[in-house]
């Protein structure tokens, strides 16, 4: 019947919006804070908005109290991604350049995302789903690790390089087709 929706297409896209509005809300309250790093800032929230929705594909078949324990850490990582912003901006941390800062916060929460999508990950069998979700856990503690290992390095050339964590991010992602 035209006009009428599903109630998990109704879920998925009120699951959605919230998401986009979290990030929606750090974007401005950032830009609004750091003028002249606006674009780059929004860059970045834009493109983990577009890397959460592919993630949040199957964002309706999350039970509820997974659900809002999810936002409730993304909400955090938002709120901590802020902080880190504002500190690299004013000096306090100068130690810390402003792009890796917004490079590592930005990589984290989307593997969050993902996470929350390889708990749901089906199969017909349950040792299909055993292994799958075995190797989905070893696709995003890889991840983890490349993110951690990076951070440590502060960013710098050597073991560990930023195009390491972009390859690792990249398995992960290419484990779920785009919904």
């Amino acid at each position: 019947m035209a006009g009428r929706h599903e109630p998990a297409a109704d879920l998925r896209s009120a699951r959605l919006a919230e998401v986009d509005r979290a990030v929606d809300r750090v974007a401005d309250q950032v830009a609004g804070q750091q003028p002249q790093t606006a674009g780059r800032l929004r860059a970045a929230l834009d493109d983990l908005r577009t890397r959460l929705r592919h993630a949040h594909g199957a964002c309706h078949e999350v039970d509820a109290d997974s659900w809002a324990s999810y936002v409730s850490g993304l909400d955090r990582g938002l709120d901590e991604l802020q902080i880190e912003l504002s500190r690299t901006a004013d000096g306090t941390d100068a130690a810390r350049p402003m792009e890796e800062a917004l490079f590592t916060r930005v990589t984290r929460l989307e593997l969050d995302g993902w996470r929350l999508r390889f708990d749901i990950q089906r199969s017909r069998s349950a040792a299909d789903r055993d292994r799958a979700r075995a190797e989905l856990h070893e696709l995003s503690a890889a991840a983890g690790r490349e993110i951690l290992e990076y951070e440590r390095a502060g960013g710098a050339s050597g073991v560990r390089s930023r195009a390491s964590v972009e390859v690792a991010m990249e398995r992960v992602r290419n484990a779920f087709p785009v919904a």
